[in-house]
């Protein structure tokens, strides 16, 4: 068995804790997920089944598109609703839509975010939430993303929501720490839905107890985690030679998704003489 299924994760759950489940459902342990979501987030989390797993590393990563909602007037040591309060406003000031879209068009672009320290980024081969839980300090470098769009905030005490379109390593809980410091404000994200990650939404997502009941009905073509790369045709005799390790004529510039036909046989890079040589050889079972 292989393929991909777009879980709509629920809040509650960690994105481990879905796997848990699916491989009881599936009954194999071969499987691997995209994209992390936090306990608190709800929404699109992509899985990989058996051999599917192997195109996991090219895997659409983007866009990012998230609904965000913060707690007003709160600031958390995690910088989500899970944390410990480490700051607290006795009156919350009413803030203009004025004010909230001159603080909103400071994130939008290419920005560098410092990442919250209960996050899963590595520092000297420990997870950085592991370290900040045993009350060591953790300080992460700035790391360059871009937020594509920053929009539909809308504020109704105590909260505080957006639409926000992001690239990878987005962290939108250090968004709203941000955000709320432009504003004057602290923020505490109190719920999150990933709506889009790459070519899966949430329009198309299934829930677990649907996965449960349709089962093989759920699974998408392991294809579809390289359809967002260039797409190269090859001739059949070609294909088999690609698939035997040889390099073949042709000319791409990156990794490209090769087809015989309407067959995947696999990704393709340029050869350094010249011609496509096999990166990754696909072979249907």
């Amino acid at each position: 068995m292989q393929g991909i299924i777009n879980v709509l994760k629920p809040a509650g759950m960690t994105s481990h804790d879905v796997i848990y489940v699916l491989r009881k459902i599936y009954g194999i342990r071969k499987m691997g997920h995209s994209g992390t979501l936090d306990p608190l987030a709800a929404g699109v989390l992509p899985v990989f089944l058996g051999k599917a797993t192997r195109l996991l590393a090219w895997a659409p990563t983007e866009p990012k598109v998230y609904l965000a909602e913060w707690l007003v007037g709160i600031a958390t040591d995690t910088e989500d609703t899970s944390g410990t309060i480490v700051q607290q406003m006795s009156a919350i000031p009413k803030l203009t839509a004025e004010q909230l879209e001159t603080a909103a068009a400071l994130f939008r672009g290419t920005i560098l975010q410092r990442p919250s320290q209960y996050s899963a980024i590595k520092v000297d081969g420990r997870k950085a939430y592991e370290l900040a839980r045993k009350n060591q300090k953790v300080e992460l470098p700035a790391r360059e993303i871009t937020i594509h769009e920053f929009t539909d905030i809308s504020y109704q005490l105590p909260y505080l929501r957006a639409r926000i379109v992001c690239s990878q390593g987005t962290y939108i809980r250090a968004l709203g720490r941000d955000f709320g410091e432009a504003l004057g404000v602290p923020l505490t994200m109190s719920f999150l839905v990933r709506e889009q990650v790459g070519n899966f939404t949430l329009e198309d997502a299934w829930t677990l107890e649907e996965i449960r009941a349709a089962k093989e009905a759920a699974l998408r073509p392991a294809t579809d985690a390289v359809r967002h790369l260039p797409q190269y045709r090859v001739p059949t005799a070609a294909a088999e030679r690609f698939r035997h390790g040889q390099t073949i004529r042709g000319t791409i510039s990156d990794v490209t998704a090769l087809w015989c036909d309407e067959q995947f046989i696999g990704l393709g890079k340029p050869a350094e003489e010249g011609g496509i040589r096999p990166y990754k050889v696909w072979v249907e079972e």
